[in-house]
């Protein structure tokens, strides 16, 4: 018997069932974005995709327009792409423009209106970050920053930067060692 379930557990290893994949598929899913026109969500020929999933009404997510910003600004000219994500069809296509423009958000802007991404990646709550390598595999996703670290519990300053360190590491060929950090805010309604 022990035997026998010890051959089912090397098999479940060895075929990856019943274990969650870390590769995004990603290579064929295709958004609009603000403007209506189709963008190809993922890009292998560039070294990394962020996706930071945000709501235009969600409190941490108006704090954390700066940080995407300041994410943004630091790495335009990198070898990467961010796109802010907005999943469902809550908010009108006015209401997101409002909010890039009230907060300055310059970034590619994706409407998961079917939550495609939001299934993809696993995204659970606005703001929560995502960073993928070229392969399309996840190498770190969840918390921007240490600010928020419980529902409704926020710091005076933040100490670590966790989705900008890992952008860092990534573009340096590196892969960060602290792979997810429980992300808080509001949850996406599916």
């Amino acid at each position: 018997m022990k035997l026998n379930i010890a051959i089912v557990l090397v098999f479940f290893t060895l075929s990856g069932c019943g274990s969650l994949s870390d590769k995004a598929e990603l290579d064929d899913l295709v958004l609009a974005n603000i403007k209506g026109d189709e963008v190809n969500a993922f890009d292998s020929s560039i070294k990394a995709s962020v996706y930071i999933f945000m709501a235009p009404d969600c409190p941490l997510c108006i704090n954390y327009s700066l940080s995407a910003r300041q994410i943004f600004n630091d790495h335009k000219n990198d070898s990467f792409k961010i796109f802010l994500v907005f999943p469902g069809e809550y908010y009108t296509k006015d209401e997101i423009q409002m909010f890039l423009e009230k907060y300055d958000l310059k970034m590619e802007c994706l409407l998961d209106i079917e939550y495609e991404l939001v299934h993809q990646l696993g995204a659970e709550v606005t703001p929560e970050g995502f960073l993928l390598n070229s392969d399309g595999k996840i190498v770190y996703h969840g918390a921007i920053d240490d600010w928020a670290y419980g529902p409704g519990l926020i710091k005076q300053n933040v100490n670590q930067h966790y989705l900008k360190d890992a952008i860092n590491l990534v573009l340096n060929d590196h892969n960060p060692e602290i792979d997810f950090v429980q992300p808080y805010g509001c949850y996406i309604e599916l």
